[in-house]
C-alpha cells in the first residue's frame, strides 16, 4: 500500500526530474577540473570567432571609406590594433566566460545533491515503511515456560 508521504515524496522528486533534468544532464558525470578546461577552450575558440567577424566587418568599413588613402603604415597600424585589441579582449571574455560557467556548474552541482537528498527522503521512509510493517512475535506464546529446556 502506497503511504501520502511516500506520494508526495515521489511526486516532488518526478516534478524536479522534469523541470532540471536538462538542463543539469551535461553535468552530472563531469568533473570540475574536466568542465572548466573544456569551458577554457570553448571560451577561447567562440571569443576568437566573435572577434574577428567584429573586426573584419570593422575593418571592412574602414578599407571601404579610407580606399584612397591606403599606404602600408595604415594598413600595419590597423593590424597592430587588431592583434592588441584581440589579446585584451580575449583576456577579459576568458575572465568573463570562466566566472559564468563556473556558476553554471555550481547550480547544476547543488541541483544534483537536491536530488540525492531526495533520493535519501525516499529511502527514509521505506524503511520507515518496513520498520512500520515488520511482524512482531510473542516468545511467550510460541514458546511457553518450561519448552525451552529450562531447568526448575
Amino acid at each position: 500500500m502506497l503511504s501520502e508521504r511516500r506520494v508526495i515524496q515521489m511526486t516532488r522528486m518526478e516534478m524536479r526530474r522534469q523541470r532540471d533534468m536538462a538542463e543539469i544532464a551535461p553535468f552530472v558525470d563531469m568533473d570540475k577540473k574536466d568542465y572548466v578546461s573544456l569551458h577554457n577552450w570553448l571560451g577561447f575558440i567562440v571569443g576568437s570567432v566573435f572577434y574577428w567577424i567584429i573586426v573584419g566587418a570593422a575593418l571592412l568599413g574602414v578599407v571601404s571609406v579610407l580606399a584612397d588613402d591606403l599606404n602600408r603604415e595604415l594598413l600595419m597600424s590597423l593590424a597592430l590594433v587588431s592583434v592588441i585589441g584581440y589579446i585584451v579582449f580575449i583576456f577579459f571574455y576568458r575572465s568573463w566566460y570562466f566566472r559564468y560557467s563556473m556558476r553554471r556548474f555550481r547550480e547544476a552541482k547543488r541541483k544534483i545533491n537536491l536530488m540525492k537528498k531526495d533520493w535519501d527522503i525516499l529511502a527514509e521512509i521505506y524503511e520507515d515503511e518496513r520498520q512500520a510493517t515488520k511482524p512482531t512475535v510473542d516468545l511467550d506464546l510460541l514458546f511457553p515456560e518450561g519448552s525451552l529446556g529450562e531447568n526448575e
